[in-house]
């Protein structure tokens, strides 16, 4: 059965120390396996799913979404013996942590245990697609560190850069994240967005392309290319 934490032994869970990208693959690992035999879609989001597309910006965490409800949800995890359950929860998101390292992963017996956060999303919400299998794909990872781990699905090009667009207009300057994993995106997928870039919000896309002149308006060719693959 699961650990159900509050509130202390979440500070304890959240600030422990050793985390490696190891950690994060294994954990990637073990949800992909649980849900796929929970006949619960899943998919990748947020900073794990670029970084298996081969972003560079560390991750501390792992985001996902999944096909179902939240009481299905808690019922299944709380059955996990690698998971750790919080006492309270939303109905829309769920914070759990999953323990990995050799402890755990008997195939890995050099790396560190520790507990992986994971923020759990029911599709549908926080700009992920309901179903998820109309606005997702399988990818296998461009990171070296963990490349034969996959494939993983994760959000389309379309739906990523939706929600790293949507997410920039929301937290703007209070996060550099979403600054640097948008300008990953454009430089990466510079030949693909053009095809739907007239599907996306306009006036985000403003917000970023302002943003980036701001940054970077010394370099004006950089600057006219950005503008010319989003506008």
């Amino acid at each position: 059965m699961a650990e159900i934490y509050d509130t202390d032994r979440f500070a304890q869970l959240y600030y422990a120390e050793g985390l490696t990208l190891d950690n994060l693959a294994l954990a990637a690992r073990f949800l992909n396996t649980l849900f796929f035999m929970g006949d619960i879609e899943s998919a990748f989001v947020g900073g794990w799913a670029l970084l298996l597309r081969g972003n560079t910006r560390q991750t501390r965490d792992i985001d996902i979404a999944v096909g179902t409800d939240m009481p299905t949800l808690k019922a299944y995890l709380v059955q996990q013996a690698r998971v750790c359950f919080p006492q309270t929860h939303g109905e829309s998101t769920v914070t759990i942590f999953v323990q990995t390292g050799k402890s755990f992963d008997a195939d890995y017996p050099d790396v560190v245990d520790y507990p992986v956060y994971v923020d759990i999303i029911i599709s549908g919400y926080l700009n992920t697609p309901r179903p998820l299998h109309e606005g997702t794909e399988f990818i296998f990872p461009e990171t070296e560190n963990i490349q034969g781990t996959g494939p993983f699905q994760v959000l389309n090009l379309f739906n990523q850069m939706k929600a790293k667009l949507s997410a920039f207009r929301t937290r703007g300057k209070l996060s550099k994240n979403d600054f640097i994993d948008l300008i990953f995106l454009v430089f990466r997928y510079y030949d693909d967005i053009p095809t739907f870039k007239h599907s996306l919000n306009s006036e985000e896309i403003a917000m970023f392309v302002e943003e980036y002149q701001e940054v970077y308006g010394q370099d004006e060719e950089s600057v006219a290319w950005v503008k010319e693959v989003l506008q």
